[in-house]
């Protein structure tokens, strides 16, 4: 199934998301998700101190995260 890229940014992710969960961001119980969108948001802050690149990975995680649809 295809995902159409004229869908609002968030739309967009959670579709995405649906379709890349089992690659890391899935999920059993609200529990594990917060704890995951946690561990998101240090890594972000430890990217961020560092003003490396990877600064913009550590954010498309966290999104990913935050819009998962199997939480």
């Amino acid at each position: 199934m295809w995902v159409t890229k004229t869908l609002p940014a968030l739309l967009l992710a959670h579709h995405v998301q649906s379709k890349v969960g089992h690659v890391g961001f899935d999920w059993k119980t609200p529990e594990a998700a917060f704890l995951k969108i946690d561990e998101e948001i240090q890594e972000v802050r430890e990217a961020m101190a560092t003003g490396t690149p990877e600064e913009l990975a550590e954010l498309g995680d966290l999104i990913f995260s935050i819009v998962n649809p199997d939480c």
